[in-house]
């Protein structure tokens, strides 16, 4: 939730970008007020594509496992959950599809400080180029694997080429 915005607001806001034809996608801090998800139904139906972690999505749901979790993001309206997993990974659930996509390894976990950045802005990335959720998630995993292998979030921040690399590793 931001600050200056509230639940109404935020929601008044993306039906706008909705009816504009926008993709919409949030990723999402711990809930700052106790919020759940049947709180933000109304917002979670607005979006596309939602970059909880596995801890997040456990507090707006109440579920345990991140299958129950996404089920339950799903039936408050939201088109997709990508829950991060961190070393596992992450899971993709949207209608029918529920595909866990395995992590890639990096060289030595110095610091995840920017991972789940680098992850969400990674998946909108390949979804711009017009790759498949599966695929956007793979190279997420990618991006966010090298993240971790600096301090801090901006230095973690991969190029392509890197990326590249590590999905064919």
């Amino acid at each position: 939730m931001s600050p200056a915005l509230g639940p109404k607001d935020t929601e008044e806001l993306l039906r706008g970008m909705r009816a504009a034809g926008k993709c919409i996608a949030a990723d999402t801090t711990r809930p700052k007020n106790g919020e759940t998800a049947a709180d933000i139904a109304g917002i979670l139906a607005q979006i596309d594509y939602f970059f909880p972690n596995l801890a997040e999505a456990r507090a707006l749901t109440g579920c345990t496992r991140p299958e129950d979790a996404a089920d339950a993001l799903l039936a408050h309206g939201l088109r997709t959950a990508v829950i991060k997993l961190g070393a596992d990974g992450c899971l993709l659930r949207s209608g029918e599809q529920c595909l866990r996509i395995p992590a890639f390894r990096p060289a030595a976990c110095v610091d995840t400080t920017g991972a789940g950045d680098a992850f969400a802005g990674a998946f909108l990335c390949a979804l711009a180029e017009g790759c498949a959720p599966a695929e956007c998630a793979r190279f997420a995993n990618a991006a966010a694997s090298l993240c971790v292998e600096h301090v801090g979030a901006a230095a973690g921040i991969p190029d392509r080429a890197a990326v590249l690399r590590r999905m064919g590793e």
